[in-house]
């Protein structure tokens, strides 16, 4: 990646992109705007390849509950009047189907954070 480009693109419709699914959906991180403890979070999480590739973005949308009983808002409906977001990798990770891919996921500040983890990098989850 270019050292000056952005490493988040909001308001995609995913639908207009040459894309290829890699693995089903995953909950990245699930935050109570209630709760102070969610105003800086870090986390890892793991999503399985479904096929062979290469991951160079995650793609992710947001499900907002207001209240118990009303339906949720979903980025992920393309009606939505709200789009997807992706997040670029700086470098591609070839995956195999069947692989485990470990990501670690930071949110600070309102803006949110994916990486992969790489085998013995855990330690920066902490």
């Amino acid at each position: 990646m270019f050292p000056l480009q952005v490493s988040q693109h909001l308001d995609l419709n995913l639908s207009t992109l040459a894309t290829a699914v890699l693995s089903k959906p995953v909950e990245l991180l699930q935050l109570s705007l209630l709760e102070r403890s969610t105003i800086q979070m870090t986390q890892t999480t793991d999503a399985t390849a479904t096929c062979p590739g290469m991951v160079n973005a995650i793609a992710y949308w947001y499900n907002i509950h207001f209240l118990e009983g009303i339906p949720a808002v979903s980025t992920a409906n393309s009606t939505s009047h709200v789009s997807q977001a992706a997040i670029l990798f700086q470098s591609h990770l070839p995956v195999c189907d069947g692989q485990i891919i470990k990501l670690l996921i930071r949110f600070h500040q309102g803006l949110i954070h994916v990486e992969p983890l790489q085998d013995g990098d855990y330690s920066q989850a902490v």
